[in-house]
């Protein structure tokens, strides 16, 4: 019974051990195409996602948002799988207008790991966080899927949260209070 349990736990440190030195898709998509005749970007993120279409989307805020001033955001999407065609729509959120870069994109066909660069430019219009959502589609073998990504704007300072001071006990220390359930 010991040895089965020492041969399972190697063939789990192995399949481990195998998957840690794999390529993922944010070490291949750090390899993405970028044009180095454009500015540097201020920030640059990937846009965590929800499953759905093999693709993965880099932005790069190419200036400091400021309210009432351009904002040039690039968009770097990366297949993940070869299909018939690729089309990326954008909106803004509440706080946001888009000045450039608001017609769809479309590429046809697409190739697994070859980049598509999409330039927007967008106007703050207050400050705090706004979002810029981006909708990728694609189309393979008459079948589509979709990918959504949500990219966050910080506008301006965030705003500190206030707490209420804690409660001090006889010997100086902070009561921290937790809520308790009495069960029957």
């Amino acid at each position: 019974m010991g040895a089965v349990k020492i041969l399972i736990s190697c063939g789990l440190l192995l399949t481990a051990l195998a998957a840690c030195q794999a390529p993922n898709a944010e070490q291949q998509g750090a390899q993405r195409a970028t044009d180095p005749s454009r500015s540097q970007p201020v920030a640059a993120h990937r846009s965590p996602s929800k499953p759905g279409a093999s693709v993965t989307l880099d932005y790069d805020l190419l200036t400091t948002p400021v309210v009432g001033q351009a904002l040039e955001i690039r968009l770097t999407l990366l297949p993940g799988s070869s299909a018939d065609r690729l089309q990326v729509t954008v909106s803004a959120g509440a706080g946001m207008i888009i000045d450039q870069g608001a017609e769809p994109m479309n590429r046809s066909p697409v190739t697994a790991g070859v980049a598509a660069v999409h330039t927007l430019v967008v106007i703050p219009q207050q400050t705090g966080r706004s979002y810029v959502n981006v909708f990728a589609a694609m189309e393979h073998a008459g079948m589509s899927m979709m990918r959504s990504f949500a990219i966050p704007i910080q506008v301006g300072p965030v705003a500190a949260t206030q707490h209420k001071p804690l409660p001090i006990d006889a010997q100086g220390r902070p009561i921290i209070s937790m809520p308790a359930v009495e069960e029957p």
